[in-house]
């Protein structure tokens, strides 16, 4: 080969390395990005009297959950606190890149935080779902603490249900029956989740078997729990009916007369 033509060729990838260099772009080579420090006091600044939106839980809720996830996170890297913070801002349909711009943090660190507390929580037991809610003694625990923190005429609410879309890849044909069940009304391919909670907010159960295009009423009605208090035989539709305990759920429920406040025949 003409050496002239390998001195030509190294001019020009010179040439263009120094212009892509100059002009920052999806090719050019990261800079150097500086740590920095954010406290929870920064967090709660940031985002004020919206603070339980954002994090989809009052500031006494999340104090609590911190305090049951800190043993499990690292004292390296931003604080405990911060790192739950990121991670529900995340979960709660924040983007990584408004996260990363609220707190002056980088990318990685958002998606470190996420899975780090993703792990803390699968390995505490005390968060567990476990609602036994067939136990009568349970239901009246749950009764009144909905009661308790909250200025309400009810006193037999024990649990509050709803559901989300949760977006997923578009499945492959060979994988389900039917591609275009999981399209939900939302505008993307998703499963139907439904979930019921205390007056805690703490998760106590959890279903997600249904395709995203699936009604609420039907992807419960389709749960085992759905199933049992549909059935009114069962041992636990008989028990909350006579104990009067119910299930407070939206229209969504409401409509198909699977729960309501207050708990169908109950009177």
């Amino acid at each position: 080969m003409d050496p002239a033509s390998i001195l030509r060729y190294g001019q020009f990838v010179t040439t263009v390395g120094g212009a892509v260099y100059a002009q920052r772009g999806i090719f050019s080579p990261p800079r150097y990005h500086t740590p920095t420090r954010v406290s929870f006091a920064d967090v709660q600044a940031r985002y004020g009297r919206n603070f339980h939106r954002a994090k989809r839980m009052p500031l006494g809720a999340f104090c609590d959950l911190v305090d049951v996830l800190r043993p499990r996170l690292s004292r390296l890297g931003v604080p405990p606190d911060v790192r739950t913070a990121i991670a529900l801002r995340y979960l709660g349909g924040g983007s990584y890149i408004d996260i990363g711009a609220a707190l002056g943090v980088h990318s990685a660190t958002v998606y470190r935080a996420l899975w780090d507390v993703i792990d803390a929580v699968n390995s505490s037991l005390t968060l567990d779902l476990d609602y036994q809610l067939e136990n009568s003694t349970r239901r009246r625990s749950y009764a009144s603490d909905f009661q308790g923190c909250r200025i309400s005429p009810f006193d037999n609410v024990c649990g509050a249900l709803d559901g989300i879309a949760i977006e997923q890849e578009q499945p492959l044909y060979t994988d389900v029956p039917c591609v275009a069940d999981y399209y939900s009304r939302k505008g993307f391919y998703a499963l139907n989740t439904h979930a019921i909670c205390d007056s805690d907010y703490k998760f106590r159960w959890m279903a997600c078997t249904s395709p995203g295009s699936v009604h609420d009423s039907t992807a419960f009605s389709g749960a085992g729990l759905g199933r049992s208090l549909l059935d009114r035989g069962s041992a636990l539709a008989r028990s909350m009916t006579r104990d009067g305990h119910c299930i407070a759920a939206d229209e969504a429920y409401a409509a198909r007369e699977l729960l309501a406040v207050p708990w169908p025949g109950s009177g």
